[in-house]
């Protein structure tokens, strides 16, 4: 089920300093990327794919909802980002855009454990957020 949350970068513009700027990947990358999405929830691919295409856990964490909403994302990337829209319980622009399903907002070491966790499956060895993304742009650990 999609929300009916858009990317009106106007509409949040006083809320985010990351208002309009694009998240491109190249398509080689992406393939890289999708390894890492097996079994993986939906809020769980969004930080992946943002952590990718080069933000950072620390900006991660004070995403709000007006960030998150306000980010032009791929079609494929907008499905997820809606469904995590919508499992949120505080919808306002400047409340936390990921949080967990008790509604507890994710720290520095649940995003870090996210990527540590998918690189363990889809590689057979944990590594960082700074070699996941390095992984992901050149093909090599």
């Amino acid at each position: 089920m999609l929300s009916t949350y858009h990317a009106n970068p106007l509409k949040y513009s006083f809320h985010s300093h990351f208002n309009g700027r694009p998240l491109e990947m190249k398509k080689e990358e992406y393939k890289r990327l999708e390894q890492f999405f097996t079994r993986k929830s939906a809020r769980q691919r969004l930080v992946l794919y943002l952590i990718a295409s080069g933000r950072h856990v620390p900006d991660l964490v004070s995403f709000t909802v007006g960030d998150l909403v306000s980010i032009k994302f791929p079609k494929e990337m907008t499905l997820w980002r809606d469904e995590v829209l919508d499992l949120l319980q505080d919808k306002a622009p400047s409340s936390p855009a990921f949080v967990f399903p008790s509604g507890k907002p994710m720290h520095h070491t649940d995003f870090y454990r996210i990527v540590r966790r998918a690189a363990n499956a889809a590689l057979k060895r944990p590594i960082s957020s700074q070699e996941f993304w390095n992984y992901i742009k050149r093909g090599k650990l």
